[in-house]
């Protein structure tokens, strides 16, 4: 049986997040080997994410929207299509059950 548990999380300020972050997986990489950077929509970065698939990683990222209005408007057109079939709309890509949780993280 696997067992999948956290092993580094961080908080960093908007002006510095990239570089931090990445300091820290070089850094969380050379101690232990593992396949997931799971992270949320303020570290979608192309820079973040190249970093962690040179490390051999599979970055999980929530999508953010930015400067990118045409992805953020057909989203908004999506929530309403969605709930026009009465379907909820969900903020994720996919689920991730996190069984250190009773909760499922967002990826």
């Amino acid at each position: 049986m696997t067992v999948v548990k956290p092993i580094d999380m961080a908080l960093f300020p908007a002006h510095s997040a990239s570089l931090d972050l990445i300091l820290l997986m070089t850094m969380t990489s050379a101690r232990v080997s593992y396949l997931l950077d799971l992270m949320d929509a303020a570290y979608d970065a192309a820079a973040i994410q190249d970093h962690s698939q040179a490390l051999g990683h599979a970055p999980i990222v929530d999508r953010n929207f930015r400067a990118d209005h045409e992805a953020k408007a057909e989203w908004s057109r999506e929530v309403k299509r969605l709930k026009f079939i009465h379907m909820p709309a969900s903020t994720t890509r996919s689920t991730i059950s996190a069984p250190w949780s009773n909760a499922s993280t967002p990826g």
